[in-house]
């Protein structure tokens, strides 16, 4: 009996071995058949592995390559100016015209008189500016007549201005220095011989603007000062700047209160517009004595074709010019720049 459960036992153990040694040699031929697979490589196109698997096992043996990406290269975009209004085109202004400095004295030659219907006439009245009544009566004339206001008296301002009104012609009767003082004062801004250039320059440009409406000048006195070269050269040379920056058309009439003036030549040689007197209307105080020297003054106009008559604000100078108005004589009657040359 024991023997019996001993040949069982054994005949047990035996067959647990083989089937050890069984699992062992299939381990081995899986083993041998997996390396044989890794070998040779992916199955033939008739290998019936699935088409998920064989797509998985391309995708890991052979990895697909993408060729290289290049981007554009990156600009910073410029900002975009906001959208304004175009603005007006810009216009520079035209630097002024400023007329050459006459520096060099060019004389200016007697121009042709021209020779019209009828003889020209200027009248010019001096010393304005004291008496307002003599003035008003004098605009009433009806003559184109040129009114000569003396600087910074009390009426001078008002007196160009009711002058300009009535149509008449306002110049600076500019106070120069006389022969002798002796009972004969030019009185204030007056131009003096020994004045320094820069004087007569600041005094002339002071006294021309002190005047509304001036158009021109003629010397007030002025004897000596008119005969003095220097100081009308100074005059001369003032009086184009002036002219030039401050009062275009200036010209300049010489009274002619002495034979030996140099103002007249000396003005022309400089450029300027002149004119000089050709009789004095009223050295005596009397209505006939003037009236005389009107008729004088008519018959020299029929011979020269222009004349000038200087007289005064006088109350007998306005008389003798009511009555010459009404006779209307054979004469245009103009004011003295129309003269001017």
């Amino acid at each position: 009996m024991a023997a019996k459960k001993k040949s069982r036992g054994a005949r047990r153990k035996q067959g647990h071995g083989l089937q050890v040694l069984l699992g062992l040699v299939l381990a081995l031929l899986g083993l041998t058949w997996a390396l044989r697979t890794l070998r040779q490589g992916p199955p033939a196109d008739d290998d019936p592995t699935p088409p998920a698997v064989v797509e998985r096992t391309e995708t890991r043996e052979t990895p697909r390559t993408q060729p290289p990406r290049t981007d554009p290269p990156r600009t910073t975009p410029k900002p975009t100016p906001p959208r304004t209004s175009p603005d007006p085109p810009r216009t520079e202004p035209k630097p002024p015209v400023t007329p050459p400095r006459r520096t060099t004295p060019t004389p200016r030659p007697d121009p042709p008189r021209p020779r019209g219907d009828r003889p020209r006439v200027a009248i010019v009245l001096d010393d304005c500016g004291f008496d307002l009544g003599l003035m008003k009566r004098a605009a009433r004339i009806g003559l184109p007549m040129t009114m000569a206001v003396l600087p910074e008296r009390r009426h001078s301002i008002e007196s160009a201005r009711i002058a300009h009104r009535a149509g008449l012609e306002v110049i600076l009767h500019q106070p120069m220095e006389p022969e002798s003082r002796t009972g004969s004062d030019p009185g204030e801004g007056a131009l003096v011989v020994g004045m320094p250039g820069g004087n007569v320059a600041s005094v002339l440009r002071r006294n021309l603007l002190s005047v509304p409406h001036v158009a021109g000048l003629n010397n007030h006195m002025g004897s000596r000062a008119t005969a003095d070269p220097a100081l009308m050269e100074a005059f001369s040379t003032a009086l184009v700047d002036i002219e030039r920056e401050d009062l275009p058309g200036l010209y300049f009439l010489d009274s002619r209160t002495t034979a030996a003036t140099v103002a007249y030549d000396t003005a022309r040689r400089h450029g300027l517009p002149v004119a000089m007197r050709t009789v004095f209307l009223d050295n005596e105080e009397s209505v006939d004595h003037v009236r005389q020297r009107l008729d004088e003054l008519l018959a020299r106009a029929h011979e020269q074709e222009e004349v000038i008559g200087i007289g005064h604000l006088k109350s007998v100078t306005l008389t003798a010019l009511e009555a010459l108005a009404r006779t209307q004589p054979a004469v245009e009657f103009v004011s003295a720049s129309q003269l001017a040359r």
